[in-house]
């Protein structure tokens, strides 16, 4: 059996007959039938790319259910990449309290991949990538040389992730 699910997408540029049009850089007003509150809302991607966070955090709130969920990601160590802009980074501190201050509870962060040798691989991917197996050689490489490195050293997972992932309750 297959769940049937609806599913909006958020864009200020958006076209489709189900997507809503909100600019998450600029203050968002209240409830209307069409800006309704959801279940779940997704942030996957979009933070490092929105100059005023605070406001897209707040706007997500606001169009989450009570007890509804916000999921996300962030890049942490990864190449700038314009969408048109690329604006941030975010640490584990920072998205804890900016989530926390936008009135989210509940708050979980996982650290993505990381340690020095991945680190390496995500900044040096847009060129391997270009060689047919090298990125499948250097990725298992690299992991294994991150995990050898866990035997001498703390886990630089947590100190040096490619990107973190959240969810947080309303």
């Amino acid at each position: 059996n297959f769940i049937k699910l609806k599913v909006n997408y958020l864009d200020k540029f958006a076209k489709g007959e189900n997507d809503l049009v909100i600019d998450l850089e600029k203050q968002f007003e209240g409830q209307t039938s069409k800006y309704q509150e959801f279940d779940n809302v997704l942030l996957m991607n979009v933070l490092e790319h929105i100059y005023n966070y605070k406001n897209c955090v707040e706007t997500c709130y606001k169009l989450t259910k009570k007890s509804g969920n916000l999921i996300g990601s962030t890049p942490f160590f990864f190449r700038i990449h314009p969408s048109p802009n690329d604006y941030f980074r975010y640490t584990e501190d920072a998205l804890n309290k900016i989530l926390k201050n936008a009135g989210y509870k509940d708050i979980k962060i996982y650290p993505l991949a990381g340690g020095i040798f991945i680190t390496l691989y995500s900044n040096i991917f847009l060129i391997t990538n270009k060689i047919p197996l090298l990125n499948n050689i250097l990725l298992t490489l690299f992991s294994t040389l991150d995990q050898f490195l866990m035997f001498f050293t703390k886990s630089y997972k947590k100190i040096m992730p490619i990107g973190y992932f959240f969810t947080a309750k309303k």
